[in-house]
C-alpha cells in the first residue's frame, strides 16, 4: 500500500486502527515499523482517540486492580483490567492482565498518581516513572530539580495529567519549602513534560498560586479533569473555610473553585468520578463511626451544581471508597478474610444500602477505576530497565 499512495495517507489510514494490529504490523516490513515509531503516526493515533466519541466514560469503564502473589522468592506483581458492564453485580469479566514492569522485593513500593489516556504514572520519593500497558513499555524519568538534597525539608503534591493543546503528558510537583513561616509560603511549582523529556520550574504558577491558602494532603494525588488537577486546599487562617485550587496544565496557572455551601468534613479528596469532578469527605475520626458522602459537580465550574449522591457506612472492614459504577452501584474496597494480606471489592447499591463481594482480589489501595485507552505513547522511547532487580538489591535492608 505504502508503494502506492502518499505516506501521510498512509498514516492517516493506520492511524485508525487498532494499537494492537500496529503492533503486529510493525513486522510487515521496515518501512512499516519506521512509520509506526514515527512521532507522526503516534501523535496522529492519539488525536484520533481524543475525537472518537467511543472513548467516553459511558463506554469504557474498567477497573484496575493490581494484584500480587506474596510467595517468597516469586513475589511477582501485575495488574488486571475487569470490565463493568454495569447490568448487575456479576458482570466483571476479566479484559486483561498485565505484568507490572517494576520487579522489587518491596511490595506496594510505587505509588499510582494517576492514569491518564492510556498511560500510568507512578512515584516513590524523588523516582517517577510513566508506563504504557498495551504496548508494554515503561519510562524512567530524570530525577526533579527540586529535591530534599538540594532544598532541605519540603512537603510536595502530586498529578499526572494531559494538556490537550500540545498533546502532551505533564507530572506536576507543587513544592513547598518549610524553611519559612506557614503564613509566607509560596509554593515552587516544577513540571515535567513527556514532549521535552525534561522538568521545569514554571515561572508564572507561584505568582497565581492564591495567597493565604495551603494544600492538605501532600504525597496524595490530585484529580485530573478538564485539562486540569485539583487539589484541596484551605485558608490558612481559617482553616475549616475548605475550597479546591485547580491548576490549569496548558496556561500552568491555578484557580479557585468553591465547595458546597455548608460542607464540613475532617477529611476531603478529589476524585473523578462518571466523567465529573467529586469529593470524598470522610467524618469522625473513630473507624468504628466513619462514614463517607459522596459529592458530585454536575457541570463543571458551577458551584451550584455540587449535589449530594450518597452516604456511605465504611464499617466491617470497608476502608475506601473507588468509584461508582454505570448501573449508579458504589464500589469499595475493604478487608477480606480470604488472605491477610489481600483486599476485596465490592458494590454498593445506596437504595437499598446493600453490599455484595464482588470475588476481585488485591493490593490495598490500589484498586482503581477509569476508562482504559490504548496508544502507542512511548513506542519511539527507549524501554527503561530501571526495574530489573538491580534497585531491588540496594533497597533489601530497607524494604524488610
Amino acid at each position: 500500500m505504502s508503494d502506492f499512495f502518499p505516506e501521510d495517507v498512509v498514516v492517516d489510514v493506520l492511524s485508525r486502527l487498532p494499537t494492537k494490529s500496529l503492533i503486529r504490523f510493525r513486522s510487515v516490513s521496515k518501512l512499516w515499523n519506521s512509520l509506526i515509531t514515527s512521532p507522526n503516526l503516534i501523535n496522529s493515533q492519539l488525536n484520533q482517540s481524543l475525537t472518537n466519541p467511543k472513548n467516553s466514560y459511558d463506554n469504557l469503564p474498567l477497573v484496575i486492580v493490581r494484584q500480587c502473589d506474596f510467595s517468597y522468592p516469586t513475589r511477582l506483581e501485575h495488574y488486571k483490567l475487569f470490565i463493568d458492564t454495569g447490568d448487575d453485580d456479576k458482570t466483571f469479566d476479566e479484559y486483561l492482565e498485565i505484568p507490572f514492569p517494576l520487579k522489587s522485593r518491596c511490595l506496594n513500593y510505587y505509588f499510582l498518581m494517576g492514569y491518564v489516556k492510556g498511560l500510568f504514572c507512578f512515584f516513590e520519593l524523588d523516582k517517577y516513572f510513566l508506563w504504557n500497558p498495551s504496548i508494554r513499555r515503561s519510562i524512567c524519568l530524570p530525577k526533579p530539580g527540586i529535591t530534599k538534597k538540594t532544598h532541605g525539608h519540603l512537603l510536595g503534591y502530586l498529578g499526572f495529567g494531559f494538556d490537550s493543546r500540545s498533546n502532551d503528558y505533564k507530572v506536576v510537583r507543587v513544592v513547598i519549602l518549610c524553611g519559612g513561616t506557614r503564613s509566607e509560603e509560596v509554593p515552587l511549582v516544577e513540571v515535567y513534560s513527556l514532549n521535552l523529556g525534561s522538568w521545569k520550574v514554571s515561572s508564572g504558577a507561584g505568582d497565581s498560586f492564591p495567597p493565604g491558602c495551603g494544600l492538605e494532603y501532600p504525597g496524595h494525588p490530585s484529580a485530573f479533569l478538564e485539562g486540569a488537577l485539583h487539589f484541596v486546599a484551605h485558608h490558612r487562617r481559617n482553616w475549616g473555610a475548605r475550597l479546591i485550587c485547580s491548576f490549569d496544565l496548558g496556561r500552568e496557572v491555578f484557580k479557585t473553585m468553591s465547595l458546597p455551601n455548608g460542607l464540613a468534613t475532617t477529611e476531603m479528596r478529589t476524585i473523578v468520578f462518571m466523567g465529573s469532578l467529586s469529593l470524598l469527605c470522610h467524618d469522625g475520626y473513630d473507624r468504628a463511626n466513619k462514614f463517607c458522602s459522596i459529592w458530585i459537580m454536575k457541570e463543571y465550574g458551577v458551584v451550584d451544581s455540587w449535589y449530594k449522591y450518597a452516604n456511605i457506612d465504611l464499617t466491617g472492614g470497608i476502608i475506601r471508597v473507588v468509584g461508582i459504577r454505570k448501573n449508579g452501584h458504589i464500589l469499595l474496597e475493604g478487608k477480606t478474610p480470604r488472605h491477610w494480606k489481600h483486599w476485596e471489592l465490592s458494590s454498593y447499591d445506596p437504595l437499598n444500602k446493600e453490599i455484595k463481594m464482588l470475588g476481585i482480589l488485591g493490593v490495598g489501595i490500589h484498586f482503581h477505576v477509569d476508562t482504559y485507552e490504548e496508544n502507542l505513547i512511548l513506542l519511539n522511547k527507549i524501554n527503561d530497565p530501571v526495574s530489573r532487580m538491580g534497585w531491588s538489591r540496594k533497597r533489601k535492608d530497607r524494604c524488610l
